[in-house]
């Protein structure tokens, strides 16, 4: 009977347990397949709690599913609206498994174009190599540095690239964003060009530059500047000039670069320099370089070595005394030779045409026929046109009013035998008082008003 009784209550209660474990599976399985499904409690106290427990980890599950959907949601919000090109590629064969509009744009394909592509279809064949190198370290949050992608058009672009991993629906991807920095590249390389530049050009400039700041201190010396002081830009960069470059100059070099600070303009001056082979001149000329707030940041100083010039412009100094000296001296020859000139044609050759006049008269006051008195008559003229011509050639060469009375009356007599000869009225604005100069002066005017005048 007991025994029975055991068994009729065995057979009745995995009867129970079996119909509600069969609920619970199936409740598993409805649940695993997304639908939202809660097992009504029922029968002994435990079974009861089971059920509960059951109906939380379904509502947990679909809250969790919830907050998946929306979490994609806001990532695609996210990656769609991002304004720098961004893409999700598998990490096995490089595929494009998606991209944003900003890639689209930036590169020239469509979204569906991409999903056909690889990561290999938009690098140059140089690059490649480079890319299945560097796949395998590519970690969280990792800076794969610049690249060189194309565009559809045939564009090349420089991109700077930053990856991490994902995964994507199960399977292992990445997430890559690419900023353009072509324009960056492009204005790096042409500032290093300039720096380049400037570099060679301040390391091979003839003349000795140096760079302070606004304490005074060193910061930058060329070759030349060194070669110049016999003073190591090691030893002097962040230091002033006084204790480090010689005597003789660093008192004055510190005060001229602190004027220049002070002054904030361009200055200049002239720097005698004592070395080995002697003194030198030196022009020195400062300048300050100003920040972005208009402060006097540096003070630039350029030291011009003018020692041959100078020489130079003596040397030339001295040929153009010599020059004008030599040419006074022609001068003054000339007029000498002149003035011997005019009063040998004024005391000889006048006086022996006045006299060949004089007997020609009286020759024609005697008794002569008719044609012999003509042909005295025609002599005559002759020699009182000679004598004229000796006359003015005499005042053309070194009229003797220039001599004894001076420039003013010399000119005046001088014009108005020219305007008489031409018959072409002269105005001269002379002085009524007359004052005596320069005998070379006054010779070198009266030439002047003679070239002009013919």
């Amino acid at each position: 009977l007991i025994a029975g009784v055991g068994l009729g209550v065995a057979a009745w209660m995995s009867g129970l347990f079996g119909r509600r474990m069969r609920q619970v599976s199936e409740a598993m399985r409805r649940a695993a397949g997304g639908a939202d499904v809660r097992v009504a409690p029922a029968g002994p106290r435990e079974l009861g709690v089971m059920a509960h427990a059951f109906n939380d980890m379904t509502a947990a599950r679909a809250a969790a599913e919830d907050a998946l959907r929306g979490s994609e949601l806001r990532y695609r919000t996210m990656f769609e609206a991002f304004p720098v090109p961004a893409w999700v590629t598998d990490e096995a064969t490089y595929r494009f498994l998606d991209v944003n509009p900003a890639a689209v744009a930036r590169y020239g394909w469509s979204r569906d174009e991409f999903l056909a592509m690889t990561l290999f279809d938009i690098r140059p064949a140089a690059e490649r190599d480079r890319l299945r190198a560097e796949a395998a370290v590519v970690l969280a949050g990792t800076d794969l540095g610049e690249w060189t992608h194309l565009t559809a058009g045939g564009e090349t672009l420089r991109a700077e690239v930053h990856a991490t991993r994902i995964d994507w629906s199960g399977r292992p991807a990445r997430l890559s964003l690419c900023i353009d920095a072509t324009e960056r590249v492009v204005t790096t390389e042409r500032l290093a060009d300039r720096e380049r530049l400037l570099t060679a050009l301040f390391a091979h400039m003839p003349s000795a530059f140096a760079l302070r700041d606004r304490d005074g201190r060193y910061v930058l010396v060329n070759e030349e500047w060194e070669r110049t002081t016999g003073v190591r830009a090691a030893d002097v960069i962040g230091h002033r000039a006084v204790g480090r470059l010689p005597e003789a100059i660093a008192g004055s070099a510190d005060a001229a670069a602190d004027a220049t600070l002070r002054a904030a303009a361009v200055q200049s001056r002239e720097v005698p320099f004592e070395t080995a082979q002697g003194t030198r001149r030196y022009i020195s000329t400062r300048f300050p370089l100003f920040d972005a707030e208009g402060r006097v940041a540096f003070v630039g100083v350029i030291a011009t070595d003018i020692t041959e010039r100078v020489e130079a412009e003596r040397r030339l100094a001295e040929s153009a005394a010599r020059l004008e000296a030599l040419s006074r001296r022609l001068l003054d020859i000339q007029e000498d030779e002149r003035r011997a000139v005019a009063r040998e044609l004024h005391d000889e050759v006048g006086q022996v045409l006045t006299a060949l006049k004089l007997n020609m008269q009286a020759i024609a006051r005697g008794s002569l026929d008719a044609a012999g008195a003509e042909r005295v008559a025609d002599a005559v003229a002759l020699l009182e046109r000679a004598i004229a011509a000796a006359r003015d050639l005499a005042v053309t060469l070194r009229p003797t009013a220039l001599d004894d009375l001076g420039l003013v009356p010399a000119l005046r007599t001088w014009l108005r035998a020219q305007s008489a000869r031409s018959g072409v009225a002269i105005a001269a604005h002379l002085p009524d008082q007359p004052v005596r100069v320069d005998g070379a002066i006054e010779t070198a005017c009266f030439r002047i008003v003679q070239e002009a005048v013919t």
